[in-house]
């Protein structure tokens, strides 16, 4: 049973390894406020603006004023039929370990730990790589819409031995 754990958590690393993604680093410009009084401060160099042209009114164009005012146009809520699926990710592990869904439905991991361990987050393996959340507290929760039928493997990476399978048909 030993080896078991120590093979399953070697897969488990293995996965979380290779499932890691590049980070895009930001380039902006950073300020860092620091007291000198020798330190001659300088304006940071931005662009003017350039001046617009007066609009010039032409014969037969209707003024603004006169114009009729653009009425919003509200966007069409999608109707969802998917149905929302919970599971708890407990000190013990998941409940329920395997849940079968349809396309659309929503699986949503709420965090119910209790104790010193109250932090979770659930990954996606194999083809479900792309499913990852990020480290949640007791009370929070992750949540996935499924697009297309397969079955997706879980692992809650806090513990590494807590293990999942869902369905999607």
């Amino acid at each position: 049973m030993k080896l078991y754990k120590l093979i399953l958590i070697i897969l488990t690393l293995a996965l979380i390894m290779g499932c890691t993604q590049p980070v895009e680093v930001d380039n902006s410009e950073v300020i860092v406020a620091v007291e000198d009084p020798d330190l001659e401060v300088t304006e940071p160099n931005v662009p003017e603006e350039e001046p617009v042209a007066p609009e010039v009114e032409t014969p037969g164009q209707i003024p603004e004023e006169e114009a009729e005012p653009e009425v919003p146009i509200e966007p069409i809520e999608e109707e969802t039929t998917g149905t929302t699926h919970t599971v708890k990710v407990l000190n013990s592990g998941f409940e329920p370990t395997e849940l079968v869904v349809q396309v659309g439905d929503t699986v949503n991991w709420v965090n119910e730990r209790e104790g010193n361990l109250k932090i979770a987050q659930v990954v996606g393996s194999r083809q479900c790589t792309s499913i990852k959340s990020t480290v949640f507290n007791t009370g929070e929760s992750f949540s996935h819409t499924f697009d297309k039928a397969e079955q997706c493997v879980f692992v809650e990476t806090i513990t590494i031995y807590q293990v999942m399978t869902v369905n999607i048909k």
